[in-house]
């Protein structure tokens, strides 16, 4: 019996032996794993929460990183433009961001001038243009913009003055962004329609006239 008791301690001692060479191989195994997986991509320009500028319409805006993801090769990034609606956010890559420091900004202030000036620039051509390819004489023009202005003239009985409320005003402009940046359009047919608002508002304005 002494010498089986022998044996078997033997045997657990070249068991547990066994088993730390297992343990650490499969240590070393899963450590030279995640190094290879942190490895596989260069880090990422950008973090999450890193307030930046994003360029969108020809200049920089203000913007926060929401996310970011490394896929097909290349790090995308999810951010907020800050002051707009969230409709606004959207994918962009590392060429449209740039860090939010002092010469940064500067960039953004330039640009913004530059593009202001361009407008104005514009806008004063524009009418120029107009009339140098213009044929028409200055006086049969002067007169025709004078038939145009009385035809453009509407009776002040006839204008209507809306009051729009805030949470309308609102909807509208979410409604703008998203058939406008978005193509997202109401189905149809909806209740109630135009057809359907106009009736009824005639109806409070002339109950509302008579009283």
């Amino acid at each position: 019996m002494g010498s089986s008791d022998t044996g078997l301690n033997n045997d657990d001692d070249s068991a547990t032996v066994s088993d730390e060479s297992n343990t650490e191989t499969d240590s070393d195994m899963r450590t030279e794993t995640d190094e290879e997986c942190q490895s596989s991509h260069p880090p990422s320009v950008f973090v999450n929460d890193e307030k930046v500028l994003a360029f969108h319409s020809g200049q920089y805006y203000e913007a926060k990183v929401i996310r970011a993801l490394y896929e097909e090769n290349k790090w995308g990034f999810f951010v907020h433009y800050t002051g707009w609606n969230k409709t606004w956010d959207e994918w962009v890559g590392t060429d449209r961001l740039l860090k939010h420091t002092e010469e940064n900004v500067q960039k953004q202030k330039a640009l913004k001038e530059r593009l202001e000036m361009e407008m104005k620039t514009k806008a004063v051509q524009a009418p120029q243009m107009k009339l140098r390819n213009s044929g028409v004489s200055r006086g049969r023009k002067r007169k025709n913009d004078n038939l145009n202005k009385e035809k453009d003239l509407v009776p002040l009985e006839k204008l209507v003055n809306l009051q729009i409320p805030p949470t309308l005003k609102k909807q509208l402009v979410d409604d703008c962004e998203f058939i406008t940046h978005q193509s997202k359009l109401v189905k149809l047919p909806r209740a109630p329609n135009v057809q359907d608002i106009c009736k009824k508002y005639c109806e409070y304005r002339s109950k509302k006239d008579v009283m």
